[in-house]
């Protein structure tokens, strides 16, 4: 069966409707692609155009271009694409379609392919890593079914399995585990629906599958699209995300459809696990952890929850920015500011942490191994935290997180990396940034080439470094410049400075762009702020989702690195040194990151604080061939 992705097509570049048609027309005559997507000014709305016919009709009237792509489309814009999410097309379009997932553009679906009914798809993801004694491996159908539509006030069941075979219309995901493993499950309501009881339960593999399903109470609470997560694990490792959506009204439908389930399996990939990994679960307010470690004293053990204040949001933003505010002329200064990052720190601590959580890393402080956060929340900086504990009567503090350990963070839904490329690095560095270590960061980043090794200097126009995305053939990307965290919170705002004031944002990675993912790179952005998270229009945004959780299922990339705040010049070419260094010389990124931001301390400034890494913490660099 040919499902609404294998149809749609991801061959597309984006053109705002504010930009000046003459400069779009150069773009478009420079980067390739069978469709253009034009995004109109105001609400969001769409218009799919043909590359050679947008690129004819681009053409300056005489006044020196200073028409915008609106105003010359102007007649093609008053009839937009219908839009419809990756969730469920509209089976009545027989026009082409915009495709979009999270309230991004990940696709065109053509008119003459457009499929009816909803999208659904399972993936396969195997096992590798049990030893040859372990119990043989099954093939089991993880399902999650709820009903489609739901009135305001009723409770729900939603039903979580394992068959045999996958049923009719491929929902769900294929798993594999051995017989007598024990898959956790665990249910996070996301919009619109509350849980009536435990949100967590274990499916065992037997031979037969097991008759009885685990099963969850969903309240609906709002009208509008309810949204939910199953998640699955085993040994601390995720091998399912499913979604579903389901559509809350006033009163009740007489026969409610079953909701399609979305979303398939992650691929599975033998690693070493980390000694510590800390998941972080998110609902509503609500902040569920549980941990695993690698010697098994602990696996998936709930370690309790916090809550997050309505304004975490903005307590961030005014976070950060007390943090750049901080004076550090004088050695005065510079003492008073340490100790106002140990008592923030603190604070962070206790906020963050439940208290049995609190108590574990304490007492984990003398076995200072990695360390990995996973969480999909993007404005926390759980490296920031600063360790803190009982000892005898007396309260001490400890090291900071990322000083006490070798942390990094990961997303859910996502396989991490078990190995790191860097044999053909693209190198971006604006040359009027006017940083002081600019060049010398260049220089340096160059100086990495070597046997099996290539570094190419990508001009830091937007047109050469779309076109260098385009290709897709760069394992590694470093960017050396200014970022900006968009100061609404709308995260695909947020943007990295080109050449002559051009700017590249997040949501500029998508059609023919997400090329750059297909090796899996290591994206590292030494500038300031481009770590900072936010919501985006429909969903949380910023580089680091971009990159590493790309639309349409994609693996992205395999390590992101970026700074919460900006950052001083100087420490930041410290850190790059140093980190690169650790890197090429066989050591783990986690590890490579630690020592990178003791490097980065030397001026005892708040820059080391700054970095955060998205990676497996083991991952290494492939040694070249």
């Amino acid at each position: 069966m040919t499902t609404a992705r294998d149809a749609m097509s991801k061959d597309f570049v984006m053109v705002r409707a504010a930009e000046r048609g003459a400069a779009a027309r150069a773009f478009l005559e420079r980067i390739p692609a069978r469709y253009v997507v034009i995004r109109a000014d105001g609400p969001p709305r769409w218009r799919v155009m043909l590359h050679t016919t947008c690129r004819k009709r681009l053409v300056s009237d005489g006044a020196g271009g200073d028409r915008t792509v609106g105003e010359l489309l102007a007649e093609e814009l008053t009839e937009p694409t219908p839009a419809v999410d990756i969730d469920g097309l509209d089976p009545e379009y027989a026009l082409d379609q915009v495709v979009l997932d999270d309230g991004g553009v990940v696709g065109v679906l053509p008119a003459a392919r457009a499929q009816r009914g909803s999208v659904s798809f399972g993936v396969t993801a195997g096992l590798e890593c049990f030893s040859a004694d372990a119990a043989p491996e099954v093939t089991r159908h993880l399902q999650a079914d709820l009903p489609a539509t739901l009135a305001v006030g009723a409770v729900a069941t939603l039903t979580v399995s394992l068959s045999s075979a996958a049923p009719g219309g491929g929902q769900g995901a294929t798993v594999a585990a051995p017989l007598g493993a024990g898959i956790l499950v665990i249910v996070r309501p996301q919009r619109g629906l509350m849980l009536e009881g435990d949100d967590e339960g274990t499916l065992v593999v037997t031979d037969p599958p097991p008759a009885q399903p685990l099963t969850f109470p969903l309240k609906a609470v709002t009208v509008g699209e309810g949204r939910v997560k199953v998640q699955a694990f085993y040994k601390g490792a995720e091998l399912a995300s499913l979604r579903l959506a389901v559509s809350i009204e006033a009163e009740a439908p007489s026969d409610p459809p079953r909701a399609e389930t979305t979303r398939g399996a992650v691929t599975f990939q033998e690693r070493a696990a980390p000694d510590l990994s800390i998941y972080v679960f998110e609902a509503e307010d609500k902040l569920t952890f549980h941990v695993e470690s690698a010697d098994r004293r602990y696996s998936m053990k709930r370690v309790g929850e916090t809550r997050l204040d309505g304004g975490a949001r903005d307590y961030f933003t005014a976070f950060f920015n007390d943090i750049e505010r901080l004076p550090m002329k004088t050695p005065e200064e510079r003492a008073a500011t340490n100790l106002a990052l140990g008592q923030k720190g603190c604070d962070l601590f206790e906020r963050a942490f439940p208290e049995d959580l609190r108590a574990l890393l304490w007492e984990s402080r003398e076995r200072p191994g990695t360390l990995q956060v996973m969480s999909d929340e993007p404005w926390i900086p759980w490296e920031f935290c600063r360790l803190q504990g009982r000892v005898g009567k007396r309260m001490e503090e400890g090291a900071f997180l990322a000083e006490a350990f070798q942390v990094t963070r990961w997303l859910s839904g996502v396989t991490a990396a078990p190995t790191l490329p860097l044999q053909n690095l693209a190198l971006v560095v604006p040359d009027d940034s006017g940083l002081s270590e600019a060049a010398a960061e260049r220089e340096h980043v160059l100086s990495l080439r070597g046997p099996g090794r290539a570094v190419t200097p990508i001009p830091a126009t937007f047109v050469e470094v779309c076109a260098a995305m385009r290709k897709g053939t760069y394992d590694a990307w470093h960017f050396s410049g200014h970022a900006r965290a968009d100061t609404t919170q709308r995260s695909d705002k947020s943007t990295l400075e080109l050449q002559g004031s051009e700017k590249l944002t997040p949501d500029n990675v998508t059609g023919v762009f997400t090329n750059m993912l297909l090796p899996r790179p290591l994206v590292f952005l030494n500038a300031c702020q481009s770590a900072r998270g936010g919501l985006a229009l429909t969903g949380v945004g910023g580089w680091a989702q971009r990159f590493l959780r790309p639309q349409s299922l994609d693996e992205g990339a395999s390590a992101f690195i970026g700074t919460y705040w900006s950052v001083d010049d100087n420490a930041a070419l410290r850190f790059a040194k140093e980190l690169y260094a650790r890197l090429l010389a066989g050591e783990s990124i986690g590890l490579a990151a630690k020592y990178a931001r003791a490097a980065a301390r030397a001026d005892d400034d708040t820059s080391w604080l700054a970095y955060t890494v998205y990676a497996d913490p083991n991952a290494r660099v492939v040694p070249p061939a």
